[in-house]
């Protein structure tokens, strides 16, 4: 399962932003976000996220760490 859909339905909480709310504010209809908070969907971009949280109010932090062995 994908962290990240979890991570904007989080945001979406705090915002306290619904999705159809998010759609309009991203110019998006309400399924491309019904699909970003599938937790089985794959696809987000950057550049999405990055609207997102502008959208939201909040930060984008990208994280690459060592893996443990």
């Amino acid at each position: 399962m994908n962290p990240v859909s979890g991570e904007i339905e989080a945001a979406m909480n705090r915002a306290g932003i619904h999705q159809a709310e998010l759609a309009r504010r991203l110019g998006t209809s309400r399924s491309a976000v019904s699909r970003m908070l599938n937790p089985f969907y794959w696809g987000h971009s950057v550049d999405l996220l990055r609207r997102v949280a502008e959208v939201l109010g909040a930060d984008l932090e990208v994280k690459i760490t060592a893996r443990a062995s």
